[in-house]
């Protein structure tokens, strides 16, 4: 089973990518049409900022979680 590091590792990385395809959609104007209809450049925008939302969360836990971990070493140490 994989380990929420992981799986927070896992969403940074995920979420960055989507968020770069809806960047350069965003800086090169590229037309998008779903069924015949075309998404709009704002709905790019608001799912930029949605991901970067989700990955400031996520990298805050990752570093939440390696502050619990050196706690937890250096408390090892203590002993």
């Amino acid at each position: 089973m994989c380990s929420l590091r992981t799986v927070l590792w896992l969403n940074v990385s995920l979420f960055s990518l989507i968020g770069v395809v809806h960047a350069l959609r965003l800086l090169f104007q590229w037309e998008v049409t779903f069924e015949g209809w075309f998404v709009a450049y704002w709905l790019n925008a608001l799912a930029l900022v949605l991901l970067g939302i989700m990955i400031y969360f996520n990298v805050k836990k990752l570093k939440e979680q390696q502050g619990e971990k050196i706690q937890k070493g250096s408390s090892k140490k203590k002993r």
